[in-house]
């Protein structure tokens, strides 16, 4: 039976879950994952170790992509003393932030913003503290705590400069190892060193993470490109030209100036292995513009045997289209390997493969085949560095082509 009093209760019903839903979102974009007292005096001898004085162990995903941790922390000396001392904040075994208490410095206050990626690989510290000098930032190991006057970030594919890596970040041809996985508990930890003799005592501290709420969280740039591949797209076989990088994804960025084009090959990988990259960035990987460029390595698994090759390929593109919320996605095709001749049971399988992404993929597909095989059916040697990799003028046919297929589609 409906009436007044029904529609008032059900406005009540949902003005509460309304109400509750707002409560949680809140508590989704500030916690305070830690607020910690004083530790009490420290004394450190020398030689002396860093000791933990505070942590918090939080649940698997508490920490989400495209959060940021913000530190707090108030230290002081006991007098006399006559040393530096030193700090650092760990998430797991992996050291975010740290820095130095100077010698004639009696306290220290500082505040650490850590940005998590979207793909929780990595993490940008910056500090805000009466000190502002650098540290050991060897990645997987330390950051940097002296971002502020020194942000050059590198153009590599995988390690900008001044970054904190959560997983392995090793040159290719690698398998990324996960040094911390947000996925499981994870322990924040303060850690302090007193050395020479001296004693500190941390005041207090706090760990607060500021995240996302249930909303739209990720916004991104609509001509945004991210590049996905193995060790062809990652650059293998170029070579730098009075400093500039001439591997097919640095020339794309100069081809498309303004255009946010971020590589992401890493050598050695699988189609499998690339995808499952490409699925933990819901930014780069499911919003912004795509190229695929996947299959290469998978060919050791199905010599000769192009329907094997194909079905791993297709498998995984098939992942990515029905994962992305952006439907523009280019799939490259392949080129013969150095040590094949046209015909063989190897590019036979190379040939049905592309013939089935045409088939399959239609005007998604960039054919790098018929722009790279011109002498004859094989890569010219001019554009080979090796058996499978391209040299410079082989990169620059990849671009061309990828360029006009992303101006055909009308990205």
């Amino acid at each position: 039976m409906s009436g007044p009093d029904t529609i008032a209760r059900g406005l009540a019903v949902r003005a509460g879950s309304d109400a509750a839903r707002a409560a949680t979102d809140a508590a989704r974009r500030t916690r305070v994952l830690m607020a910690a007292g004083p530790s009490g005096p420290v004394y450190g001898g020398t030689g002396a170790p860093y000791v933990p004085v505070h942590s918090v162990t939080v649940p698997g995903d508490t920490i989400p992509g495209g959060a940021t941790v913000r530190f707090r922390m108030m230290l002081a000396k006991y007098q006399p003393y006559n040393a530096g001392h030193n700090w650092r904040l760990r998430i797991g075994d992996v050291v975010v932030a740290q820095n130095s208490v100077g010698a004639s410095m009696a306290t220290l206050d500082t505040e650490q913003s850590i940005l998590i990626a979207h793909d929780r690989k990595s993490a940008f510290v910056y500090n805000r503290n009466t000190l502002d000098q650098p540290a050991l930032n060897t990645a997987g190991l330390y950051a940097s705590t002296g971002v502020k006057t020194n942000i050059v970030a590198a153009l590599g594919a995988r390690a900008p400069s001044s970054m904190v890596m959560f997983v392995s970040n090793s040159a290719p041809p690698t398998v990324e190892t996960v040094l911390v996985d947000f996925t499981q508990p994870v322990t924040l930890s303060l850690d302090v060193q007193a050395i020479n003799g001296d004693t500190l005592e941390v005041l207090g501290a706090s760990i607060e993470l500021l995240a996302a709420g249930t909303g739209a969280v990720a916004f991104t740039h609509p001509k945004a490109i991210s590049v996905w591949g193995d060790s062809l797209t990652e650059g293998t076989g170029s070579a730098a030209v009075s400093g500039l990088p001439m591997d097919w994804v640095a020339q794309l960025r100069r081809q498309r100036a303004g255009w946010p084009v971020a590589a992401k090959g890493l050598g050695g990988q699988k189609s499998a292995a690339i995808v499952d990259r490409m699925l933990t960035d819901p930014v780069a990987g499911r919003q912004w513009n795509a190229v695929l460029w996947i299959g290469t390595n998978d060919f050791d698994d199905f010599i000769g045997n192009g329907p094997g090759w194909f079905g791993a390929v297709k498998a995984q593109i098939d992942r990515v289209i029905a994962w992305r919320s952006n439907p523009n996605l280019i799939v490259c095709n392949l080129h013969p390997r150095a040590n094949w001749a046209v015909g063989d049971a190897n590019y036979q399988a190379m040939q049905h493969v592309n013939a089935q992404l045409a088939a399959t993929y239609g005007n998604r597909v960039c054919d790098l085949f018929t722009a790279l095989a011109t002498d004859g059916g094989k890569v010219p040697a001019a554009s080979m560095a090796d058996a499978i990799h391209l040299a410079n003028p082989g990169h620059t046919t990849v671009m061309q082509a990828v360029n006009a297929k992303i101006t055909a589609l009308g990205w």
